[in-house]
This record gives structure tokens, sequence and C-alpha cells, in this order.
């Protein structure tokens, strides 16, 4: 029996409604017009439609795949990101639209440093590449820029690499399956930008984190320990070794500006900015970059909290917060000095 387009489309909301499915609607729509390989307003244009037995058995297909969990992004195969369309797969994360604040960030960070340097190379680095959309948004954006994208997993590097041929840029795109930036330690590599989304899920938080999430994305692209700062701390301990003087870092793990005096990083100081998103954007004066120590602002009750992480004896960190929900309303009492963004 041939259905049309319409009753598809309301036969399988109601399927997903039924079932919980978060966001049936979108998912209802977006499923069946990829499969159709046209747009979301189209099928209600086209209601009256019919379609063909194939077509109906595949996007009955589709529908058991997400009634069990399995996010939109992967069945239909791709993820828009600034403005970009993104192949996605099970060994990749799937790239978040708040995501593209780190490419505002540091595209600014990366003009700043064109503009101090007028001459020397833009060299970027963006770790735990996953999909690429970081790197290869960049690599859009700032079209002098020849960006090195560091992953653990070779799966990951091979859907990024994918992406860079199909999003043109694969001839300033550089890959490196390693840990962090350890791979650049002996080299003397020296970066003008490094963005880094790192996982941040804590331990106590994994528990609760969607279906969707928790039995379907990549688990180390989202755990970060106990604390989910793991990885976060790991790199801003490594990144002065490979970062140019006033190098800037940008990332939910991490945007740093970076000023060694001398030839001695250590001796040094840089701020990091970065963003957790159950937090908000913090800043950090380490003067070592071992130690971290963490200011937030509750959501709920808007006290103060603080915890400090030691690195290695005699450094340490300084830390000034600014919630992204309070910003403006403490920013009209007096409380923040700049907008250091």
């Amino acid at each position: 029996m041939s259905q049309t387009i319409g009753a598809a489309l309301r036969q399988a909301l109601h399927c997903l409604e039924q079932h919980g499915v978060s966001e049936p609607q979108a998912a209802a729509e977006v499923l069946l017009a990829d499969l159709l390989a046209t747009t979301r307003p189209y099928l209600y244009v086209k209601a009256d439609c019919p379609l063909s037995t194939d077509q109906y058995v595949a996007y009955l297909a589709r529908l058991q795949r997400r009634l069990q969990g399995e996010p939109v992004q992967y069945i239909t195969g791709k993820q828009e990101f600034w403005s970009l369309e993104f192949a996605v797969s099970a060994p990749v994360l799937i790239p978040r639209p708040e995501s593209e604040l780190l490419i505002e960030h540091g595209t600014r960070l990366a003009q700043q440093w064109c503009t101090a340097y007028p001459q020397a190379c833009l060299a970027v680095l963006d770790v735990g590449t996953g999909s690429g959309n970081l790197a290869i948004s960049l690599a859009h954006t700032l079209p002098q820029a020849h960006v090195w994208a560091v992953d653990q997993a070779y799966a990951a590097l091979q859907v990024a690499q994918q992406n860079a041929q199909c999003l043109g840029v694969a001839e300033r795109l550089h890959w490196v399956c390693g840990d962090l930036v350890n791979a650049f330690q002996e080299g003397g590599r020296c970066f003008a930008l490094c963005v880094a989304n790192l996982p941040y899920v804590t331990t106590a938080e994994w528990d609760s984190l969607p279906r969707e999430i928790k039995e379907h994305e990549p688990a180390s692209a989202l755990w970060g320990g106990s604390d989910g700062l793991d990885l976060i701390r790991r790199l801003i301990a490594t990144s002065h070794e490979v970062l140019a003087p006033r190098v800037f870092i940008a990332g939910s793990g991490v945007a740093t500006s970076h000023s060694s005096p001398g030839n001695n990083p250590a001796a040094g100081a840089f701020s990091l900015h970065w963003r957790l998103p159950r937090f908000g954007w913090y800043r950090a004066r380490c003067l070592g970059a071992s130690a971290l120590t963490k200011v937030g602002v509750s959501k709920r009750s808007g006290l103060r909290w603080e915890h400090r992480y030691e690195g290695r004896a005699g450094w340490g960190a300084k830390v000034n917060h600014c919630s992204t929900e309070r910003e403006n309303v403490r920013r009209r009492a007096g409380a923040v000095e700049k907008d250091w963004f």
C-alpha cells in the first residue's frame, strides 16, 4: 500500500512521540527530507505526493534506528557547522552549534596575531579534532592559515580528512594521530593559535546523559575524568612547549594567550580562555601552566565557589570568572572590570 509524504510524516511523528523520542517533529522531517534529497518545507508543499515502496521502507528503517536512540546526524551521516556540511559517523562526536563560539573567538585571536606579526606564518593547532569541524572551519575563515589537526583515534582522522577534501581545504590541513601536543614537543613548531574542544563531562554527570549521547557518541570524546578536566589540565601543562610567543588558545578546553620572557617558557605567564557549558567562560592567568584555580558562580544560587588544582611545586594560577548567563547583569553592576573577549 502506497503512502503519501504527508501521511508518512504523520505516522512517524505519532510513533516517535509515543516512544518519548526528543524533538520528534524535527527528527521525522529531517530523516524524510534527507532520504528524498529535498528540504523540510518541501515535504509540506508536496504532502500529497506518494512515496515509492522502496522510499517508504527506507524511511521506516531510519525511524527504527531513531527509536533505538541513534542520533539523527548519524542516520543521515551529516551535520551542519559554521554553514558547512560535515560528514559524521560513530567514530566522531557530533559537532554542536555552541562550538562555533570557538571559531569566532579563535578568529579574533588569530587576527590579533596577524596584526602583531604580519610577516609570520599563521600556524594553527586543533587538539582533538574529531570530525575536523574546528580545523576546517578555521581554514575556511582564515585563508592564510595552515592547520595541524590532532586526534588519538585514527578512524576520526579519516572522517576529518574526508571532510577537508569535500570542503576544499585539504591542501592547508595536516593530520597527526597522537596524544594532545606530544607529537610536536621535540619538533619545536611554534603555533600562533590552538583550539581544543576537549572532553569535559564528569563522572557524576555521565550517567545522566541522554541515551543518544551515552550509547552512541564516542565516550573518549566526552568523558573528562572525575571532575571533567583531565585532558584540559594536561594540555595546559604542556601547551607552552609548542606555542609561539604571544600565542592564543581557544576551546571548551582552551584559549590561551602566551608570553614568555627570554627562551624559558616556564618563566613566562599566559592567559587561558575556555568554556565549559555548565559554567560559562573563564579566564586564567597562569604563572607556570601546571596549577589551575577554577572560580565559578552557581547558576541556581549565584554563590561563588572555588577549587584549586595543584601542579608542580611553586606554580600557580589566578582565575577570574565571567558567566555568560550573568555577564550583562554583572557588567551593569560594575562587577566586570573589562570585556576581555
